[in-house]
């Protein structure tokens, strides 16, 4: 069966993602900004969050594929927890999940009811931009 997936560049998937008229398009990547006043502050620690308060990043173009390698990671995870935060940011009384997807069903799948998550204050441009760069192909 042929192999139909397509290895996009961070900048392709950034296009596709955000609306033509986005600042960030305009921006540079990586938000390096010229100089330090221009830099936000960016708010951010480690945290165990119920994965119930762990809501799907809006649009998110990746799927969670239950093959070998899922299952490689609900074994890693059964034996050793999560070893990798996940990535979200704060939205109404829960979190919007940015990277992680794969790790929270595979907490689901085995009953575990927390996961570790570093929690940033995210715009939706570097929230895009921070779920392309996180989010391998698997």
């Amino acid at each position: 069966m042929p192999d139909n997936k397509q290895n996009l560049s961070t900048d392709e998937l950034v296009d596709i993602l955000l609306p033509d008229d986005s600042a960030v398009k305009a921006a540079p990547r990586k938000f390096q900004a010229k100089n330090r006043e221009e830099q936000p502050t960016m708010q951010e620690h480690v945290q165990h969050l119920p994965l119930n308060k762990l809501a799907a990043f809006e649009n998110h173009p990746f799927q969670v594929k239950q093959d070998e390698e899922f299952q490689k990671l609900v074994d890693s995870i059964r034996e050793n927890g999560v070893l990798i935060p996940a990535i979200a940011r704060p939205k109404g009384d829960g979190y919007e999940l940015i990277a992680g997807h794969r790790r929270k069903f595979a907490c689901q799948i085995l009953g575990v009811e927390t996961m570790p998550v570093l929690v940033r204050d995210l715009t939706p441009e570097q929230a895009v931009i921070a779920m392309v760069e996180c989010t391998p192909q698997h």
